[in-house]
């Protein structure tokens, strides 16, 4: 396995985020990390890459243990998160993103912009436009693209379809396959269990903070009472 999360407990005060979260991700694998807003999904993945503080837990990757350490030394490492809202520098051109993210690969060989403008034609018509003058779906693909620049081992990819019209969404899908099919393995957050199905081989259903259920993704879209309690 790639990425281990052992017992990872993260809290606010009082209020407690994630609750002995468990899960591994396989090597080139796809996990769908599901449930409804306030489920503890973007703390766990937040506190899995160092960016918010553990209350407890471990976390392996690759073989090393890295609970203790920074995001910017994780990223280094090969694992890189997109965040929900992307966090772009609306001054940076497209290339000046990509640039930024192929410095946080370190010592590590960066990924490829001539890739990434194979992969998104769009950011490569758009490659000296500001990421702040770029619509909704083209920010989302640099912000993936940023994330690829680093040469990932994995991606955490939190909440990337939403706000997406429909036909972005399906294009989406079709990018992460293709990146997934270059050896990257993806811990995929999400609501819409349609595109959890269409992308993971496995999920884990999260509520208040607690897994809920875990099982294969085909399970989980077919599971009634699943789709009403979480995804109504």
């Amino acid at each position: 396995m790639i990425l281990q999360v052992s017992n990872l407990r993260v809290t606010a005060g009082p209020m407690i985020r994630v609750d002995n979260l468990d899960l591994t991700l396989e090597e080139r694998g796809c996990l769908a990390l599901l449930g409804p807003n306030g489920a503890g999904k973007t703390a766990s993945v937040e506190a899995i890459i160092g960016l918010i503080p553990k209350s407890s837990g471990r976390v392996t990757f690759d073989g090393l243990d890295i609970s203790s350490l920074p995001a910017s030394s994780v990223v280094r490492m090969g694992l890189s998160l997109v965040p929900q809202l992307r966090e772009l520098f609306p001054g940076f051109t497209v290339d000046e993103t990509l640039l930024a993210g192929a410095n946080a690969a370190g010592r590590r060989k960066a990924g490829s912009r001539d890739h990434i403008y194979d992969l998104f034609p769009r950011l490569a018509e758009r490659r000296h436009q500001f990421a702040g003058s770029l619509s909704g779906g083209e920010q989302q693909m640099l912000a993936i693209s940023r994330a690829l620049m680093s040469n990932p081992k994995v991606i955490l990819l939190d909440e990337p379809s939403a706000g997406l019209a429909v036909g972005i969404v399906r294009s989406f899908i079709d990018v992460v396959r293709q990146i997934r099919a270059t050896g990257v393995a993806i811990l995929l957050v999400e609501q819409n269990l349609e595109i959890a199905s269409a992308l993971a081989e496995n999920c884990i259903v999260m509520a208040a903070g607690r897994v809920v259920w875990r099982g294969s993704a085909d399970d989980a879209i077919n599971n009634e009472e699943i789709r009403r309690a979480y995804f109504a």
